[in-house]
């Protein structure tokens, strides 16, 4: 299963037993796939689905209301901007901000 697949797959809230077997079978192909050091956050935020999103804030954002506002010029710009950054190289990721700080 590509990344692609996995993001545009759409969610069943059915409960069909068949459909969530497979599902369970696609995640944990998608677990056998991550490398060591990813393990620690897939399992929080797993822990995360389990426990901590029955809290009411956590229930009340999801359901509030989706924003539906159109980007503005400005929004458009600063995304133009960010993909930008990113073609250039000057977008770094947080092992690379550590290294370069010193504090790996």
């Amino acid at each position: 299963m590509t990344t692609a697949e996995v993001i545009t797959a759409e969610a069943d809230t059915t409960t069909d037993t068949a459909y969530d077997a497979n599902l369970r079978g696609e995640l944990h192909e998608l677990v056998n796939l991550l490398a060591s050091y990813d393990l620690h956050s897939v399992r929080r935020y797993m822990a995360f689905l389990i426990h901590d999103s029955q809290h009411p804030a956590i229930q009340a954002l999801q359901n509030a209301p989706s924003v539906d506002e159109p980007l503005t010029e400005e929004d458009i710009a600063a995304l133009k901007e960010s993909d930008e950054d990113e073609r250039a190289g000057r977008i770094y990721s947080r092992e690379e901000v550590k290294r370069r700080l010193g504090l790996r």
